[in-house]
């Protein structure tokens, strides 16, 4: 896999012992230790000395993780894993409005994250369903503290499809509806 890699501002680097090999970054989970590709974020190629550079422009990306492949050969590496995040001051924060994220990884097999935003402490139901709109199953419905949360909605006992989801945040404070 690619070695020293760095960020400078949202500037991912690195190198790989090899020159004209596919650096391609997906988006990590920040909390596993284990590298895991979520999301496909882009490729780039090492120069003729092996390094490499990627611009990361999606500010919420806290991790990423890292392969290369050779395309003469055949051959991809495996993944190593880089932690973007070098301190935990913006998860203290409470976010000023209600929001949702989109799924990721889109496609997925078998399992795929929700992110979610809430202001304040809320009810909070997330509801799957079919292209019928029928009703597959509620994976959320608890009282949230207000902050950023994630839930996996893990399809592995249902067939190959397209899902929709809907969360439904019901603010404690103020009794103000979010759907």
């Amino acid at each position: 896999p690619p070695f020293n890699i760095w960020l400078n501002g949202s500037t991912l680097s690195g190198s790989h012992d090899q020159p004209n090999m596919i650096i391609d970054i997906y988006r990590a989970k920040l909390s596993e230790s284990s590298a895991s590709a979520y999301e496909w974020l882009g490729s780039t190629t090492t120069n003729s000395n092996g390094n490499f550079l990627f611009n990361i422009s999606d500010p919420t990306v806290q991790a990423v993780s890292v392969a290369a492949s050779d395309s003469v050969a055949l051959k991809t590496s495996a993944f190593i894993k880089f932690n973007l995040v070098t301190s935990v001051e913006n998860d203290s924060k409470i976010p000023t409005e209600f929001s949702l994220e989109q799924n990721y990884p889109n496609p997925f097999n078998p399992s795929t994250t929700i992110r979610y935003a809430l202001p304040n402490e809320s009810k909070v139901t997330i509801t799957i369903y079919n292209l019928l709109g029928q009703q597959i199953k509620e994976i959320v419905n608890d009282i949230q503290s207000a902050g950023y949360h994630e839930t996996i909605f893990d399809a592995s006992n249902l067939s190959s499809g397209v899902y929709l989801y809907k969360i439904n945040a019901r603010d404690l404070v103020g009794e103000k509806d979010f759907s």
